[in-house]
């Protein structure tokens, strides 16, 4: 089992309107996005094509094959299999056990524990942290730079993330101020504006035009049709076919 990525995004102290996630690279070019509940997605570097069933499940994703068990739970993603418990939880991925405490939080990935403040907020990772927006499913992720990753969903919007570790602050309005060293900066109307040395820009309509240098460009129905160098293509129901390289696509595990 690899590094923990850190994403660092706007978040609530009481993460009423986020959803806490947590990242670890598996190998194999394979992200697991674990929220705080026990819920799973897979990022997969598509560099090809993606294939779906006539259900709209990910089957394959370049020349990783996708195998689900009875329940509908992604078992296997290429040659990494994933195991649940009985709450259908994440519980194992390869060698490494994901613990929950009484409250059904994530309290351990392996072993590095997770901390948190009497409000319920994360105070303190050894591995890493993410919060997603009320509603955010991620559907593509994009290494932006060697330590920056950020994913989108469906709808244009974006989250960040960092590689590193370290206590959570927050903002009095309950955005994350650093995690670690990593400062987080906000713009005058709340957006991020920076993460780390990375700067985020947007254009008239608050759109992401760039990331840490990356080009980010929409068609006309507002979906991502190019990040950085890679270009995306769609199927004709609107889902990800095909990426070049350095993009992964995110789908659900259970």
């Amino acid at each position: 089992m690899k590094k923990l990525f850190l994403l660092a995004v706007a978040a609530s102290a009481a993460f009423a309107a986020y959803d806490s996630v947590y990242c670890i690279d598996a190998g194999d070019s394979i992200t697991l996005y674990v929220y705080q509940d026990g819920r799973v997605c897979f990022g997969t570097d598509l560099a090809g094509e993606a294939s779906y069933s006539e259900h709209g499940i990910v089957t394959r994703v370049a020349s990783k094959r996708i195998q689900y068990d009875s329940q509908g739970r992604v078992r296997q993603v290429g040659s990494l299999t994933l195991q649940y418990d009985e709450k259908s939880r994440i519980a194992r991925v390869r060698g490494t056990r994901i613990s929950y405490d009484k409250e059904g939080r994530v309290q351990r990935i392996g072993s590095a524990p997770v901390y948190y403040y009497s409000d319920g907020s994360v105070k303190r990772v050894r591995g890493g942290l993410a919060a997603f927006p009320a509603g955010f499913t991620p559907v593509l992720a994009f290494m932006a730079r060697n330590d920056l990753i950020a994913l989108a969903d469906s709808n244009g919007r974006f989250a960040y993330g960092l590689m590193g570790a370290g206590t959570v602050s927050y903002y009095d309005d309950g955005y994350v101020r650093s995690v670690g060293g990593v400062k987080v900066t906000l713009d005058s109307e709340d957006r991020l504006a920076r993460v780390g040395s990375a700067s985020i820009s947007y254009d008239d309509d608050g759109s992401v035009i760039r990331i840490a240098g990356n080009k980010v460009s929409y068609d006309k129905e507002g979906r991502i049709i190019s990040i950085g160098g890679s270009r995306l293509y769609y199927d004709d129901k609107g889902r990800v076919r095909k990426a070049g390289s350095g993009v992964q696509l995110v789908f659900r595990g259970n």
